[in-house]
Formats: C-alpha cells, sequence, structure tokens
C-alpha cells in the first residue's frame, strides 16, 4: 500500500517538473518577429512650396469668339502654393470699351492655390467699331500689396494660331534664358513667349500649350510644368508647342530652347 503511494507522489512530482520546464522554456523563447512593413510607408514625401511672384501669379484675356459685344474676359491665375488676395483692377489705353477707364475697381477676392477665376468681362461700347484695352491689378500675399501688369501685345490662343498655321516661324523666349536660386522654383507655363513671322516680326504673345521636357541633374521637373533647381550648373529646358488639337503630334510649330542657370 505503502509503495502504491510512493510511486503515485513521484509521479506526480515527476509532471510538476516537466510543467515548471515548459513554462519555463517558454518564457525564454524569442517574441515573433515583426510584420515586414507595408509597401509604401518608407517612401519620402516631396513638398514643393511655389511662392506668390510675378511669375506665378498671372492675369490673361480671353475673347469669346461668339460675342461680338465683349472685348475681353479678365482671367487671373494662382500658381503659387498660397492663397492670394485679388484687390482691385484697373483698364487703361481704353477705346470703345467699358467699364470707366483708370478707375480701380475693388475686387476682394481671395484666390486659393492653382486656382484660376474670372475677374471681370470688359464689353465694348459699340458692336462694329475698333477697340483696345490693357489692364492692371493689386494683389496681396502675406502683407504685401503688389502690381501684375497685362501686356499690350496681341495674345495669340489657339484659334489665333490655327489660323496664322506656318506663318509662325519662330517663338522666342524674353528672357532667353532664366537665372534661379538653389532651391528655386520657376513655372514654365508662366514664361512669357512670342510668336514672329520670317522677318522677325512679332505676331503676337504664344498662348497655346506646351510640353516641357530638361535632363535630369541641375534642375528637376515635376510635371507638367515646374521646375526647381537643385543643384548648381546649366541645362537646356526644350519647350515643344502642341497644335491647336492639343497634342505635339504633327505639329509643324517651332521648338524652343531656354537656357537654365542654377547658382
Amino acid at each position: 500500500m505503502m509503495n502504491r503511494l510512493a510511486k503515485k507522489v513521484l509521479r506526480c512530482r515527476r509532471v510538476a517538473q516537466l510543467i515548471v520546464v515548459m513554462i519555463g522554456a517558454a518564457s525564454c523563447a524569442p517574441p515573433p518577429a515583426a510584420a515586414p512593413p507595408e509597401p509604401g510607408m518608407n517612401k519620402t514625401k516631396i513638398i514643393v512650396r511655389i511662392r506668390p511672384s510675378q511669375s506665378s501669379v498671372g492675369g490673361t484675356v480671353e475673347k469669346p469668339e461668339d460675342d461680338d459685344g465683349v472685348a475681353g474676359i479678365i482671367w487671373i491665375e494662382n500658381r503659387s502654393t498660397d492663397t492670394v488676395a485679388i484687390l482691385s483692377v484697373t483698364l487703361h489705353d481704353c477705346i470703345n470699351v467699358r467699364p470707366t477707364c483708370e478707375v480701380p475697381l475693388p475686387q476682394k477676392l481671395k484666390l486659393a492655390p492653382n486656382a484660376r477665376h474670372r475677374i471681370m468681362k470688359v464689353q465694348r461700347t459699340q458692336a462694329r467699331v475698333a477697340w483696345r484695352f490693357t489692364y492692371t491689378y493689386e494683389w496681396s500675399a502675406a502683407g504685401a500689396v503688389r502690381t501684375g501688369i497685362n501686356s499690350a501685345e496681341t495674345q495669340l490662343y489657339p484659334s489665333d494660331i490655327g489660323r496664322l498655321g506656318e506663318k509662325i516661324k519662330y517663338l522666342v523666349a524674353d528672357p532667353d534664358s532664366v537665372t534661379l536660386e538653389k532651391t528655386g522654383v520657376l513655372v514654365a507655363s508662366q514664361l512669357h513667349i512670342v510668336a514672329q513671322d520670317s522677318t522677325h516680326a512679332v505676331l503676337g504673345q504664344f498662348r497655346g500649350s506646351f510640353t516641357f521636357r530638361v535632363t535630369e541633374g541641375t534642375v528637376m521637373l515635376i510635371p507638367p510644368d515646374t521646375l526647381i533647381a537643385v543643384d548648381p550648373g546649366r541645362r537646356v529646358l526644350t519647350v515643344t508647342p502642341e497644335n491647336p488639337r492639343g497634342t505635339t503630334r504633327d505639329s509643324k510649330l517651332p521648338v524652343l530652347k531656354i537656357n537654365l542657370i542654377v547658382k
């Protein structure tokens, strides 16, 4: 009887020891391997800031082809990454247009980043009489008030470009080279580009669309048209105009090259 009892006690001790060993082994086991990071988690996000300037805040005039009573519609576009305020618009050099010339017309408009807004419709006083006007506009950003100036030269929009066709022999940038400080930003679509005929007479400011290309290194191109100066050096910006249908295929318009200098 005592032998059977002793055997049971011994068996219970061995089971208890085995449990202790198993628990100890579990506590010493290495932690499970961490799950691999999800794709894209370690990618660096590049944030580009384009400051408000004369090259990133600009005005244009569009002429409706189906309305002879309208001399032009003034649009202002904010290509910067900051909100700007459009304070007023003033017409100049007026012939046969209204509203009143040389009088600032208040706007009080907040223009968000990458936004474009119709500012004013300029009417002809007499529909079938020649007309003319230029304009300036006041705008502000970060408390500084600035003046934007509209060029008085003829504006060539896609319909005008299609009509002129092969009469456009040259495209010229003014200036023909751009100097940037390191980390500086250039919005290529805001460059002033004029069309010339075979005698180099100016036909007007080219308002068509372009495709931009530049060799990587000194300048980084963020499509479609934002250039960031990365390292000192020189590069050539190739500007290919699109035909009036909106493609570069079969376009007979001249290609333009602009020198980029980074200091």
